[in-house]
């Protein structure tokens, strides 16, 4: 059936989703907005007080401030390169967006303009996206007052103009990216590229990166520089340039990445870990490799032994990666912590934490299937001890 050439679709659909949003509102109590809220904000407040004990009051000396005017613009662009490689990635496996399945279904697949039909739903998303990104950014401002010369309410407004810029050029970027149906192999090599583009200019090794005149934004309570506008510019052009582009994304993909949000979601809320782990694995598209990376001769005495370390070694390079990131935080972390920054042991256990939730993926394949486990004729708690020798490898290593 053919559309009305004289209907007005897009009103509709406005209509439609005004009166969705007020039904939510009906239905959500109050008492349940007010505990939302409450534990927003007694969750953030104990992040705050946290990094201000991690921070402290002590004015830096000369020597400090000087390297602070040299290489913290360079330092706080490697936290805008990550976030940018963030939103790449996002970007290329269907995000950022992650509408219901019947608006994927009825309202994109009408004759409903598709960049009209999106614009709504991401401008949301950004909304509140920036809103934290303020909110975490004049927080940090607050906290470099305590030791950086120049007045709260600069540092404060910085702060959050910096985290503004970060994820709307982030998630401009993701846009874009999910626009343009970039490869997610290529994103991957982008983020990379970026982050380690931009790490060789914190640490001296490489030319300056592009993302370090967005790290003069937070610092010019300190030193003022021309350039920091640039990338403020340019993450408005983006997120333009990313809303206007965002129709030609895959509608599977975006389908496949809602339906594993909602799902992510319920399982989260329910405190299921190891459902969280495997959707957040599907939601990444980390699939193991078809042919593993060695072929090592294995004694067949120890079957169990030898199952775990095949499948280790048909993990992708992805993780193997994130646990040699999650381990040199852990030991940077411990190294802070030794040093006399106590709040620091907090970063090292979750580092270790999320790595040991890799470490023991041996034992969460066996939970995963407990029909396999119960045909063995073994009691349970033995075979789960028989795969802590693999576990216990996988972290040495």
């Amino acid at each position: 059936m053919l559309a009305d050439p004289d209907a007005d679709l897009e009103g509709a659909l406005g209509d439609w989703r005004r009166f969705r949003r007020r039904k939510r509102l009906v239905d959500v109590h109050w008492v349940d907005a007010v505990y939302q809220a409450y534990l927003a904000a007694l969750l953030s407040g104990f992040v705050v007080l946290l990094a201000a004990s991690a921070v402290g009051d002590v004015a830096v000396s000369p020597a400090g401030l000087g390297e602070v005017e040299a290489d913290g613009a360079a330092w706080v662009g490697v936290v805008a390169a990550a976030l940018l490689g963030v939103g790449l990635r996002s970007g290329s496996r269907g995000g950022p967006l992650a509408l219901e399945r019947a608006e994927v279904r009825h309202v994109l697949l009408s004759p409903v303009d598709r960049v009209y039909a999106l614009r709504a739903p991401a401008l949301r998303q950004l909304r509140f996206a920036t809103f934290v990104a303020a909110s975490a950014g004049a927080a940090a401002g607050a906290l470099a007052d305590r030791r950086l010369p120049g007045t709260g309410p600069a540092w404060a407004a910085c702060g959050a103009l910096f985290g503004v810029g970060a994820v709307a050029l982030a998630y401009g970027a993701a846009c874009v990216a999910a626009g343009v149906r970039l490869r997610p192999w290529l994103a991957a090599v982008l983020a990379i590229a970026l982050v380690a583009w931009s790490v060789g200019d914190a640490t001296g090794e490489l030319p300056v990166a592009p993302l370090s005149a967005l790290g003069h934004v937070a610092l010019w309570p300190v030193t003022f520089e021309v350039a920091g506008l640039v990338p403020l510019l340019v993450a408005v052009v983006t997120v333009v340039v990313g809303l206007r582009l965002i129709a030609g994304l895959s509608l599977e993909a975006l389908e496949r990445r809602s339906s594993l949000v909602g799902e992510l979601r319920f399982a989260a809320t329910l405190q299921d870990l190891r459902t969280v782990v495997v959707l957040r694995r599907q939601l990444a598209q980390e699939r193991p490799r078809g042919r593993p990376w060695l072929r090592p001769p294995l004694p067949p005495r120890f079957p169990v032994l030898v199952r775990d370390v095949r499948g280790v070694l048909r993990w992708p390079a992805g993780r193997f990666a994130r646990l040699l990131l999650l381990g040199a935080v852990a030991g940077l972390a411990a190294r802070g912590a030794w040093d006399g920054t106590t709040p620091l042991l907090v970063v090292t256990a979750l580092a270790l934490f999320l790595a040991g939730l890799d470490a023991t993926e041996p034992i969460g394949q066996e939970l995963d299937h407990p029909s396999r486990r119960d045909s063995v004729p073994v009691p349970a708690g033995w075979l789960y001890v028989r795969h802590l020798p693999a576990a216990v490898l996988i972290a040495l290593v």
